[in-house]
């Protein structure tokens, strides 16, 4: 049971995963789609103008800022992917500690039971020992007291 929730587990990250593969790889199409687009529109109207200076710094600072989103992002989602790692083995850990846990449980109350079952065995060998002096004991006074008295 156990074994099957750590594997849906597993597969729902998996799942998860590759949504989000999926995702960033759209959005980079998209964004590189949008690139081309851009560039396309700016060649046809300033294919003869030379850009001015503050159209390239502009671009640079833009550029710099996608680079810097895009190692954040990178830095978000190794973070993300290390806190699940740790996590499923805390669990794991967890679910081992657990069952030890069970099984030591399991063996206390088997020796408990097996204890009061001997406790309850001899206590009723005694009292059938006690039932069996307490029935012969009258008939050896009344065959002493026969043998004796005539």
């Amino acid at each position: 049971d156990e074994e099957e929730k750590e594997k849906e587990k597993a597969r729902k990250e998996k799942e998860e995963q590759e949504r989000k593969e999926k995702e960033e790889k759209e959005r980079k199409e998209k964004e590189e789609k949008e690139r081309k687009d851009k560039e396309e529109k700016e060649k046809g109207g300033e294919e003869d103008a030379v850009l001015s200076i503050e159209e390239q710094l502009k671009r640079r600072r833009e550029a710099r800022e996608k680079e810097r989103e895009e190692r954040e992002r990178k830095r978000k989602e190794e973070r993300e992917r290390m806190r699940r790692e740790q996590m499923a083995a805390l669990e794991q850990q967890l679910t081992s500690s657990d069952q030890k846990k069970e099984q030591e449980e399991k063996e206390r109350r088997e020796k408990e039971e097996k204890e009061r079952q001997e406790r309850e065995e001899k206590e009723r060998k005694e009292r059938e020992e006690k039932e069996r002096e307490r029935k012969v004991f009258p008939l050896l006074c009344c065959l002493v007291e026969t043998i004796l008295f005539g």
